[in-house]
């Protein structure tokens, strides 16, 4: 997957501009809040339908507009034209400027896979931003996923509200129930199948990354460590009894698939209590490495890379690991304040655009 074209409007410190990428190496070059990352942003917005660090969507329109908009197009055949418009009223996503009506619909046609500084935040972030990270990344690839999550949060939402009312109908909450029952053993399997997946590889791209010999896991954490299907379903079924009388009192739903968490090991240790700040910048980037063959496996193709101010806590051996680990084919953008300390790194000669005041201009040295 590639994409050939990039236009923003009014988006973030971007009046009006447009972006023809390379197909392979691209490097993106500025000084700090120039608007390096937001060009970032506007390619996460595309793959998944959000940012990756606004709290509200209107926080991308440019200051004194009433809207903005992403837009890329991609080397499919026919050529796939994505846009994403964000209003006032909230937000239109579009597939050949026809729009859709579900997110389900949009996300998953172009695959990102992003590393951000604020990724180290991860082992330390309450459970649902690590949640949110297993939906996204099995949602671009799986519409299963996408529907069953979508089914199982409505469900939620219909019983929560029931818990709120003076007198419950327990006749309704019972099939609440089941049905949630139904959605959450899609979605535990599948989640399952994620970590085992990225497991596989995790503890090698670590290993080359940081030069060490360790190893590395994910372990999800959900409501049942049952695997056979029947035996899963009684035992949340049996878990949604038990609590019934708390969640009346709470007013909310104590159990179910929306309290899961992951955690992360280095040497079977936990990774908050026993890595260093470089181990855990290791892991989060073996991580990323190891989502590119998640979504290759899956979909018989490469997302695009995302880079945002990865080299500056980096060593010269560390810079040279982690440009082996990316394939030459695919699609890669790299932000940074210096490209000397970038160059001597690459594999290929990459194509340069300078970001300036949110002006996208090819490098000075690249048009001699």
């Amino acid at each position: 997957m590639k994409i050939n074209q990039i236009r923003l409007k009014n988006f973030r410190n971007y009046d009006s501009c447009q972006l023809f990428p390379d197909p392979h190496m691209n490097v993106i070059i500025g000084k700090n809040a120039q608007g390096k990352t937001n060009l970032l942003e506007s390619i996460v917005l595309l793959s998944t339908t959000r940012s990756h660090r606004a709290m509200r969507d209107q926080d991308m329109i440019r200051e004194g507009q009433e809207f903005c908009k992403a837009e890329c197009r991609l080397n499919t055949e026919p050529e796939m034209v994505l846009s994403a418009v964000i209003h006032g009223k909230g937000k239109t996503l579009m597939i050949h400027q026809k729009p859709v009506s579900r997110s389900s619909e949009f996300i998953g046609k172009l695959n990102a896979v992003l590393f951000a500084p604020s990724d180290l935040e991860l082992f330390e972030a309450p459970p649902k931003v690590r949640r949110r990270l297993m939906d996204v990344e099995i949602g671009k690839v799986s519409p299963r996923y996408m529907q069953a999550l979508s089914a199982m949060m409505k469900l939620l939402k219909e019983r929560n509200s029931l818990l709120k009312q003076e007198r419950i109908d327990l006749a309704m909450l019972e099939v609440l129930d089941q049905q949630m029952i139904e959605q959450e053993l899609t979605l535990i399997a599948l989640r399952r199948q994620f970590i085992a997946k990225m497991n596989a590889n995790l503890s090698l791209k670590y290993n080359v990354l940081a030069g060490e010999n360790a190893t590395v896991r994910a372990a999800y954490h959900t409501i049942t460590d049952k695997t056979e299907l029947n035996a899963m379903r009684e035992e949340l079924a049996r878990k949604l009894l038990e609590n019934r009388e708390r969640d009346r009192i709470l007013k909310t739903t104590s159990s179910g698939v929306h309290r899961d968490d992951l955690s992360f090991q280095l040497n079977d240790r936990d990774v908050l209590s026993y890595a260093s700040q470089g181990q855990r910048r290791m892991i989060v980037l073996a991580w990323k490495l190891s989502l590119i063959d998640f979504i290759a496996d899956q979909l018989n193709e490469l997302p695009v890379l995302l880079l945002d101010d990865v080299l500056s806590e980096l060593d010269q051996q560390k810079r040279v690991n982690l440009f082996s680990l990316i394939s030459p084919e695919i699609q890669t953008f790299i932000t940074t304040t210096e490209i000397a300390d970038l160059l001597p790194f690459l594999p290929r000669k990459p194509k340069i655009a300078e970001i300036d005041s949110g002006q996208i201009r090819p490098w000075k040295e690249d048009m001699n």
